[in-house]
């Protein structure tokens, strides 16, 4: 038996969680990263020792941010200089030196973590992070090779994990189909401010995510030139293709009513979401969007086009889940047109996040989860 929190290390193999765990603004973040390092400050707090291996400037510079020992591994500036099988080793031998308890995946390096503990006899917990993940998309963009190889490692990360995560009841079901495996679903998670945010001065419509292909950003540009009479406003980094970043970017500055940000780092971006009236998502798939979660939480109705995880926004009144681009168009005329029904759907959303999605009832279930993976030791 062993002293509950105390002695148990915890290691989040995050990549790209380096710029939020330092409060940087570095444009290569997203929400996968957001959910990891909110998850470990809450379980630091509960008296877990939590390491993050990521990347860092200086791979020789091990760093303690808020109780939070950040593990470098290499440059990601440098990561083009260095081959797969380097990568691998460097990463491998920071997983050999932490020696934790319990190991934590999201996304980010496939098939490595998954392997490193096979064989090193620790636990592992495999979270997903995508829908695209459980269904067999694409996760690679370059040549087929690269594609089965990335396949393969996200199927040996779901394979031998001791536990999987799931988002929602899609991937559960999807992962039992697919993959036979059982898993647990946890909820993403955000810390509840005491009051509500409100947005008695908003005037814009927002989209948030980096620019991916898969976002599909060009059409939110569209519904800009169908509203010329409203403000909107678009946040996001650069995605896997520079190319489609610069096109997005010169294209949004012949839109006389559309605002490119950028980047906007995860501390900053609820100055944004006060002065929008709605949150427009173009997606053709996610897993649990973070920006659903960000736009409930200041009391923002969701308009989207294809993502309704479990068909939460129906089923809740969160907004609406529209599938086609012109009932999009229609649905934000609705709601612009609607005042009373555009609070309601807010005020929605606002108790929705403040029942499912609490980081402090979601972290007491990884502890249960914990907890159990060590009696089972």
């Amino acid at each position: 038996m062993y002293e509950k929190n105390g002695n148990l290390k915890i290691c989040f193999l995050s990549l790209n969680s380096y710029p939020i765990l330092i409060g940087k603004d570095i444009a290569y973040t997203g929400g996968a990263e957001v959910q990891q390092v909110e998850l470990a400050k809450e379980l630091q707090r509960k008296g877990y020792k939590i390491y993050f291996i990521t990347y860092a400037a200086n791979s020789n510079e091990v760093k303690i941010v808020n109780g939070i020992n950040i593990i470098p591994v290499y440059n990601r500036r440098e990561s083009n200089k260095l081959s797969y099988s380097r990568k691998i080793f460097l990463i491998w031998k920071k997983l050999k030196d932490v020696n934790a308890d319990i190991y934590y995946y999201r996304a980010g390096s496939p098939g490595i973590l998954s392997i490193f503990c096979k064989l090193n006899k620790k636990k592992f917990i495999k979270s997903i992070a995508t829908d695209a993940e459980v269904i067999g998309k694409s996760l690679g963009k370059k040549n087929r090779v690269i594609d089965f190889l990335l396949k393969f490692a996200n199927w040996l990360d779901i394979k031998l994990s001791n536990i999987v995560i799931s988002q929602n009841d899609f991937q559960k079901s999807e992962l039992k189909r697919i993959f036979k495996v059982e898993s647990i679903i946890i909820k993403n998670a955000f810390y509840i401010p005491p009051h509500v945010i409100t947005n008695r001065n908003a005037d814009s419509l927002l989209w948030v995510g980096n620019i991916r292909s898969v976002k599909q950003p060009s059409l939110f540009l569209e519904v800009a030139k169908h509203f010329p009479d409203y403000k909107f406003m678009m946040i996001g980094g650069i995605g896997e293709n520079e190319e489609l970043f610069r096109n997005i970017k010169n294209s949004v500055e012949k839109i006389p009513n559309l605002d490119f940000i950028g980047f906007v780092s995860h501390d900053k971006i609820f100055n944004y979401y006060k002065k929008a009236i709605l949150l427009i998502n173009t997606s053709k798939t996610e897993g649990f969007p973070n920006i659903f979660l960000e736009a409930w939480l200041c009391s923002i109705p969701v308009i989207s086009l294809n993502v309704n995880p479990d068909g939460i926004i129906s089923k809740y009144r969160l907004g609406y889940h529209s599938k086609t681009f012109n009932q999009m168009l229609d649905d934000i005329k609705r709601l612009l047109n609607d005042k009373e029904l555009l609070e309601t759907l807010g005020e929605n959303g606002r108790k929705y996040v403040e029942e499912n999605h609490d980081i402090i009832k979601i972290a007491d279930q990884y502890e249960d989860l914990i907890e159990n993976l060590e009696k089972n030791r």
